[in-house]
């Protein structure tokens, strides 16, 4: 009998990357639209950073919407992420907009002009490369949450919308055979302003310990390379 209960509890289960047939219609709040936006400007988001952002209501709420929002199709669970999720124990899902979540945005008007081709691109996204954008975003939504100061984004520095461009310049550091001048790219970039109208900007790098530390060339990425640009 018991196996039996077992049996119907697991058989009414939502599957965890497999979206369901003919899920209930849903009707967007502006907290659903805020997880959209802040995955647009984020690109990958763990339930746990989305509730560090996201901070109305409780977060065993928005994780249940969250699961709404997937099975709905407006947030996807990428597929790569299935690899660590299984063999590191009950981890949090991670999230990424999906095109029915950006064209949400548009019809909603929080963002006026986005690609609609997500599915595609969470489809073919690896596991290192999820695992680097949330390394990220641990360090960017502590400073956005928690310095106390105005938060200015990458994105509204360089005045491209929340578009994720790159910042791209050039350095000129110390080698062999005298200076080099490399071209650097920082993984995130943001500022802080302060009371006094006083803006420090900031450079972000997140290492998983899969960069050297040196190299024998300057022109090959390492760390100290980065550094000293």
């Amino acid at each position: 009998m018991e196996t039996t209960q077992k049996s119907q509890v697991a058989a009414q289960r939502k599957p965890k990357f497999e979206r369901v047939q003919n899920p209930p219609p849903i009707l967007l709040t502006e907290r659903d639209l805020d997880v959209l936006f802040a995955l647009l400007r984020y690109r990958f988001l763990s339930s746990d950073q989305i509730a560090a952002l996201i901070r109305d209501g409780s977060a065993v709420q928005l994780k249940r919407r969250l699961q709404s929002l997937f099975h709905a199709g407006y947030v996807d669970r990428p597929a790569a992420q299935k690899k660590y999720y299984s063999k590191e124990g009950q981890l949090p899902f991670v999230y990424a907009l999906a095109r029915a979540g950006a064209r949400a945005l548009m019809e909603h008007e929080r963002y006026a002009n986005l690609r609609l081709d997500w599915a595609h691109k969470n489809k073919s996204v690896t596991d290192p490369t999820i695992k680097h954008t949330l390394a990220i975003a641990d360090a960017m939504i502590g400073f956005e949450t928690q310095s106390g100061e105005e938060f200015l984004s990458q994105a509204s520095l360089l005045d491209v919308g929340e578009d994720r461009k790159q910042l791209k310049w050039k350095a000129v550091i110390p080698g062999k055979d005298g200076p080099e001048k490399l071209g650097v790219i920082p993984d995130q970039f943001f500022g802080l302003k302060g009371a006094d109208g006083k803006t420090r900007f900031f450079f972000v790098e997140a290492d998983r310990g899969k960069m050297p530390v040196t190299r024998t060339g300057p022109r090959q990425t390492s760390l100290i390379q980065k550094v000293q640009s």
